[in-house]
């Protein structure tokens, strides 16, 4: 019987590294997650802002003054959201008492209908989508509030890190491979424009869907509408 090296045309040795550099890498993001997060915030900040700063640029001389105004804008929107969205998360959270005993009452009258003698049993449905699993859900999903804060600002330290960075990224590249700037510079370009392009398309998207939910709730006086049209808006963007 010859001796096994190979797996699925693979040697078991590069394999093996290959599956120990994946474990690496998805420990690394479990425990890292609290820094990660908000670095690829960060990132699609700064592509959502990146069509903007280039027309300020251009109308104001320096990338800079560009960067600058969009960032200072991108915190005022920040805190504002935020204050919105305590208020609504409070206004929900004192709802609650009231909107649990609403829901019991149309569960109950639920349960009380009987089809061809048949009676529809809600409890367990209740127990797992009450009130109060729909308000620890939204808190958890949300975080606390401190959480919150800190995550922003993590988020903001490393948008104005990525935004020095990236003017004096060409300099750099400059100063190390001269001959290949441009093509660098042409790569990087054309990428980045395209990954602005789809970020703010997909921003605009979760928007849209956002406004709509926002609209509908508030219509129909549901209570914490800000808060679920938030939480539309972030799921859009869950699987990053």
């Amino acid at each position: 019987m010859g001796k096994v090296d190979r797996f699925y045309g693979v040697r078991i040795s590069t394999a093996a590294n290959i599956a120990i550099l994946l474990l690496i890498t998805v420990l690394a993001l479990i425990h890292l997650k609290s820094v990660i997060q908000p670095f690829i915030v960060a990132i699609l900040l700064f592509f959502l802002i990146n069509p903007a700063a280039k027309w300020l640029e251009k109308r104001y001389g320096h990338p800079l003054i560009a960067y600058g105004m969009l960032v200072s804008l991108t915190i005022g929107i920040i805190f504002f959201i935020a204050v919105l969205l305590y208020s609504n998360l409070q206004s929900f959270s004192d709802s609650v008492p009231e909107l649990t005993e609403q829901f019991n009452e149309k569960v109950t009258w639920l349960e009380g209908i009987a089809i061809f003698g048949h009676s529809i049993d809600l409890r367990s449905i209740a127990d797992n989508f009450g009130i109060d699993s729909i308000e620890a859900y939204s808190t958890s999903f949300l975080g606390t509030i401190t959480g919150f804060s800190s995550g922003v600002l993590t988020t903001l330290i490393f948008l104005i890190f990525i935004v020095l960075e990236a003017e004096s990224l060409p300099r750099r590249l400059n100063a190390a491979y001269p001959k290949y700037v441009s093509k660098f510079e042409k790569i990087i370009g054309s990428s980045g424009e395209s990954v602005s392009i789809y970020v703010v398309t997909r921003a605009s998207v979760a928007f849209g869907q956002s406004l709509v939910a926002g609209l509908i709730l508030f219509s129909f006086g549901i209570p914490g509408w800000f808060l679920w049209a938030c939480i539309a808006f972030l799921l859009d963007f869950v699987p990053y």
